[in-house]
């Protein structure tokens, strides 16, 4: 008895709303002799303690063909058994052997999107080993145990992932392995990014190679998939069109979904880190605008997150370290626990809401998010990663003081005329940038921002 069609060794299924995934698997069976009756029987087990989940069930046949669907509930891991019964035998245990199927799961699957930071090019020793019930389906269309690198090119049919490299640690299989532990049912990755690409190779209204790339992908789960995690931005700070970056990243989203079938697909993305090369001031100001873009893009596109990733430490001038990385899979886990499933204490990324100019030479700046209260640890105003401009140029600060969730910042000169704030936003920013004292995660960076005039004024 043969397996031709269905899920495979290792494969991780969208579960669907009610925690259940119908799977289907077919075949055909050969028999060197006669019988007075034939039957062709399935049953599912629990890997790990031969437990049985779906008791055995009579497959349709036709001819020498066979096949059976299966509601399995969410969890795992799961062998299928396959066999032929004779004779009526009523000792199913005594079928004869057919094929089998091991370590598949039903729960929940992600598609990891982007450029290299996504791919993975972390660098540096850490422990984060592969498990069970962590998966991965690899650019050679098998499904493997998720290990490090997830872009890992061995007989590769998705060749536009292909970074030119070889590949690092990325945040992911740490996040899958935290999923995985709250959740108690299996995690399944999809890795569809490319170290260099730009969000064109994204964007079906443009070169889009990347996000048909995806689409070949996805288009053959078996049940979809959860959500998209999605780290990219750093080719579009360095362009001069990154004014650009949040029209065309919310017409890739629109597109996604649409193309899809999931029109409210959350969206999980990163915020860019740092950039440690020396900038001149225009390719300062495209990596702030593409920060902006994406800090602004959860107020504009529903279901769409942002997580800060500035303290995130780095192996190279560009990319963030293994350690960066398991910082970053953790936030992202337990962002995504208290987002998709309402685990956890609140975990939101705290953000600039309001910039007002308390006096002549003052501005009052309010944050919200999940925020305690915040904390620069007392260092100098000189030593805050904030920017202050107006039509005079840069204003310096004098001091300032954190009151709760609102930082007031004390100028050395009176604001003359528009004036604009900015943290964080520079490549390679260096400066405190305050902390959230609940997350411990700096404030997302955010660049020339209007400070609103006193109330009774206009500029």
């Amino acid at each position: 008895m043969y397996i031709e069609k269905g899920p495979e060794d290792f494969e991780i299924v969208q579960q669907d709303s009610d925690g259940c995934a119908e799977l289907t698997w077919s075949g055909f069976w050969v028999m060197g002799e006669d019988y007075d009756s034939i039957d062709v029987y399935a049953r599912v087990l629990l890997e790990n303690s031969g437990e049985e989940v779906i008791a055995y069930t009579c497959c349709e046949r036709l001819a020498d063909k066979w096949s059976v669907t299966m509601r399995i509930p969410a969890g795992g891991l799961y062998k299928l058994e396959t066999g032929l019964c004779v004779n009526d035998n009523p000792v199913k245990s005594w079928n004869i052997m057919g094929d089998m199927r091991h370590f598949f799961g039903v729960g929940d699957v992600f598609v990891l999107a982007g450029q290299s930071n996504s791919a993975g090019f972390g660098l540096g020793v850490v422990q984060d080993e592969p498990v069970l019930g962590v998966h991965a389906l690899k650019l050679n269309d098998r499904w493997q145990i998720a290990s490090h690198p997830l872009g890992d090119g061995t007989d590769a049919k998705h060749i536009e992932s292909l970074s030119v490299c070889n590949l690092g640690h990325s945040p992911y299989i740490h996040f899958g392995k935290i999923l995985y532990q709250h959740l108690n049912y299996p995690i399944g990755l999809i890795p569809t990014s490319r170290g260099g690409a730009s969000l064109g190779a994204w964007n079906p209204a443009e070169d889009g190679d990347l996000y048909r790339n995806m689409l070949d992908i996805t288009q053959n789960l078996t049940n979809g998939y959860k959500a998209v995690v999605w780290y990219q931005g750093c080719t579009e700070g360095q362009r001069k069109d990154a004014w650009r970056y949040g029209e065309r990243f919310q017409n890739m989203v629109e597109c996604w979904r649409k193309d899809s079938g999931y029109p409210e697909l959350p969206f999980f993305t990163t915020q860019l880190n740092r950039y440690l090369r020396e900038a001149d001031t225009e390719t300062d100001q495209s990596w702030g605008m593409v920060q902006e873009a994406q800090r602004l893009a959860p107020y504009s596109i529903p279901y769409c997150f942002i997580l800060p990733s500035s303290d995130i430490p780095m192996s190279d001038t560009i990319h963030n370290s293994s350690m960066g990385c398991m910082m970053l899979g953790e936030r992202l886990a337990y962002q995504v626990l208290y987002h998709l499933y309402q685990l956890g204490k609140t975990f939101t990324s705290t953000d600039l809401t309001k910039v007002e100019q308390m006096a002549e030479d003052s501005i009052n700046l309010e944050f919200g998010g999940s925020m305690d209260s915040l904390e620069t640890f007392d260092v100098p105003a000189s030593e805050l990663d904030i920017i202050v401009r107006d039509c005079k140029g840069c204003v310096e600060l004098c001091d300032y003081k954190v009151r709760g969730g609102s930082i007031v910042l004390y100028l050395k000169r009176e604001i003359s005329g528009l004036c604009t704030i900015s943290c964080g936003s520079r490549k390679k920013t260096s400066g405190m940038i305050p902390v959230d004292r609940r997350t411990y995660m700096p404030v997302l960076s955010f660049y020339e921002v209007p400070v609103m005039p006193k109330k009774g004024e206009c500029i």
